[in-house]
């Protein structure tokens, strides 16, 4: 039902912003991105479809958003489970902190592998909130990396979280990227996202560090 009132305060916004967001997880989830379409997202969501483009002015602004929101949430999760202890200060424990939240939820791969499938028409103050949270989200985890791997700059954490996110954004679109290759031969070729970030996580945090211990790849995700 299309009747809700305008949000007017700050807060109201964003709360009206986060039901619009939920509404096309929903839909991504039964459909898929692909069919995807703004007039279902105002009906899910319960709001016109004009308040829906005050939001969102493109359906790929619309995508890159959820697929922000959930880089943002992954950051959170990797953040609480390296500062639990501090103390360590290894390449495998690091690693699987990274990789612990996809595990326990893949829904995060996929709607991040969202921002490799859209080119965004980006105008003046286009996602200016969601990149400034991400670079603040990203200087604090970054300066956490840097505690925990010493780097070899000031700026090497937030450094590696740049890398790490194009990794996982890479990573997020692989599936769909599969289906439309042709497979040769008869045997399953297919790539596991979430195995194949477990190799790559600790080379990249290795490649950064000053660690003088041998690296120990991750041969099974935490």
């Amino acid at each position: 039902m299309v009747g809700k009132k305008r949000a007017r305060s700050l807060k109201a916004k964003r709360e009206r912003r986060d039901s619009i967001l939920d509404a096309a997880v929903r839909i991504l989830v039964a459909a898929g991105p692909a069919d995807l379409r703004m007039e279902d997202v105002a009906a899910e969501a319960g709001v016109a479809k004009g308040t829906l483009y005050l939001y969102f002015r493109h359906r790929s602004d619309l995508l890159t958003a959820v697929a922000d929101r959930a880089l943002l949430g992954w950051m959170g999760r990797v953040d609480g489970a390296m500062r639990a202890d501090l103390r360590v200060r290894d390449v495998g424990p690091v690693a699987a902190a990274f990789i612990r939240p996809i595990v326990e939820d893949p829904a995060i791969l996929a709607r991040l592998g969202l921002q490799a499938s859209v080119r965004p028409e980006r105008g003046p103050g286009t996602d200016v909130e969601s990149e400034a949270a991400f670079l603040l989200a990203g200087r604090r985890l970054g300066d956490l990396l840097a505690v925990r791997l010493p780097a070899t700059s000031p700026q090497d954490g937030l450094r590696m979280i740049l890398v790490i996110r194009a990794v996982l954004v890479g990573l997020g679109s692989l599936p769909a990227v599969l289906q439309s290759l042709p497979v040769p031969g008869d045997g399953d070729t297919r790539l596991d996202p979430t195995a194949e970030l477990a190799r790559l996580l600790p080379a990249i945090l290795q490649s950064y560090g000053r660690a003088t211990e041998t690296m120990r790849p991750m041969t099974d995700a935490p």
